[in-house]
């Protein structure tokens, strides 16, 4: 490949350093990578909020399995991972930190579309529960611009300047 892209993908990888081999195999000397991922620090205002919630409804071993889906990676562990195979001199791994307003209803759509399948074996009143003391648990991050959500983002770029030059 030329070039290879990714968007919010990389973080779910179930093996970073296979994952980092392959796109190393498919990119041909002097190929460009741009690869944007979602950094350690992406969702703590959420993730502080949530956790003690879906612990109490859906146990603790599935908050540890939960945990470990997603690669919690910041801007120095990535560096790291990708100097173990790309040319230093090539890679520039940067990061942003932002905040994003959405309603609350914007939120809870997009949390319960991400959290759905968790609930499957959750008897109706459980669920129900559940999903009052987590809307109020979010509402509780209203400010006037609406609830924020922080988003770390990890960018990781390979320039297209020949290994020889």
């Amino acid at each position: 490949m030329d070039y290879l892209y990714s968007l919010i993908a990389f973080h779910w990888a179930t093996d970073l350093e296979a994952s980092v081999r392959e796109l190393a195999r498919v990119l041909k000397p002097g190929g460009e990578m741009d690869l944007y991922f979602v950094g350690r620090d992406s969702g703590k205002n959420f993730i502080q909020r949530t956790s003690p919630i879906l612990m109490k409804h859906l146990g603790l071993g599935w908050l540890v399995k939960s945990a470990k889906i997603r690669k919690h990676l910041g801007r120095k562990d990535s560096e790291e991972l990708f100097q173990s195979v790309f040319p230093t001199d090539r890679l520039v791994v940067d990061e942003s930190h932002e905040v994003h307003f959405d309603s609350l209803e914007g939120h809870w759509n997009w949390w319960q579309a991400r959290l759905e399948p968790h609930f499957i074996d959750m008897s109706p009143e459980k669920r129900k529960a559940c999903d009052q003391e987590m809307l109020a648990s979010l509402a509780e991050l209203e400010t006037d611009e609406g609830v924020p959500f922080d988003v770390h983002l990890i960018h990781v770029h390979l320039d297209g300047v020949s290994e020889s030059a």
